[in-house]
């Protein structure tokens, strides 16, 4: 992955961060069979919603992805919808838009979902992508982290 300084992701008023996570950090944190994976992004979310300053953020169109993966995984869809609906607490739920739809297609991502990801990152002023995917968002205006990287930027900054 991308290295950046803390000086690349923090944006320029001061006001914290606003990281989007990727479909595949949303199903790490809702399926514990994901190890070493879901204790990574669990402790991510524990400090990130322990920091006011904060703003964690996901696509709308993850939340399909997300309720598909787990109704399979799970065999029930109240379990399945259950994990929505905490997600949906825990998260700044963005809007998929006509122009992401647009944005995606003349993306240069692997496949339409992830450039769908990518443009909602991008219009919504996201900070940093946090994903698994190494081979996506490349040439993305926004960085690229894994969840270990994007909580030791937050623990870094919550003792500054």
């Amino acid at each position: 992955m991308r290295r950046f300084s803390r000086r690349h992701v923090w944006n320029d008023l001061g006001n914290g961060m606003k990281p989007l996570f990727d479909t595949n950090i949303l199903l790490d944190l809702c399926n514990d069979k994901r190890a070493p994976f879901h204790k990574q992004c669990i402790d991510l979310l524990l400090e990130a919603v322990a920091q006011p300053n904060i703003e964690i953020m996901a696509p709308v169109s993850s939340l399909n992805d997300v309720y598909y993966v787990l109704r399979k995984h799970y065999g029930e869809e109240r379990a399945a919808r259950d994990d929505i609906g905490g997600l949906m607490e825990l998260f700044d739920i963005r809007p998929l838009m006509e122009r992401h739809a647009r944005m995606s297609y003349r993306s240069d991502e692997p496949d339409f979902e992830d450039g769908l990801i990518r443009a909602v990152a991008e219009d919504n002023d996201a900070d940093v992508i946090v994903t698994r995917d190494v081979e996506t968002f490349l040439h993305s205006s926004v960085r690229l982290m894994d969840a270990e990287q994007c909580r030791a930027l937050l623990l870094a900054d919550s003792k500054a």
